[in-house]
């Protein structure tokens, strides 16, 4: 009889997780104080229309009709933030404590082995397994990729 160490298989799952700060930007042109949830500001040139004031510039959709007739609409390329979404991945590793078992009673069931599990831990058993079976046993080990001593 030989005593056989087998390691239950470790089960590995990603998640994506999002990375979420609190970005403030003020807005020189429009004198706005802007926040965003993402994970970065970045910027780009865009073309908007507003309305120029004494006082201040107002986007067009903000602005009253008097305003419009008054000081005009006029066109000009602005920086304008732009938020990036980033994710970073966690990687959780699972002992399958069921798989090892199920194996093991299927393989009992059809070899008629006499084989016995000597010990069940949380993360490997222990067999003891005959000398004349011992190759077949490793073999079906081998097969279902199951790490052994």
């Amino acid at each position: 009889m030989k005593k056989i160490v087998v390691y239950k298989p470790v089960k590995k799952t990603e998640e994506k997780e999002h990375i979420k700060n609190n970005l403030i930007w003020y807005d020189l042109f429009y004198k706005k104080m802007l926040t965003f949830e993402g994970t970065k500001l970045t910027f780009e040139y865009q073309q908007e229309e507003f309305i120029e004031t004494p006082l201040k510039n107002i986007p067009v959709d903000e602005a009253t009709e008097e305003q419009k007739k008054q000081y005009g609409i006029q066109k000009k390329y602005i920086v304008r933030p732009k938020v990036e979404v980033h994710f970073k991945k966690n990687t959780k590793k699972e002992v399958d404590t069921n798989f090892l078992d199920k194996w093991f009673k299927n393989y009992q069931k059809y070899n008629r082995t006499n084989i016995h599990l000597d010990l069940n831990n949380v993360d490997s058993c222990v067999f003891s397994v005959p000398d004349e079976e011992i190759t077949d046993f490793e073999n079906e080990l081998y097969r279902h990729r199951l790490d052994y001593d």
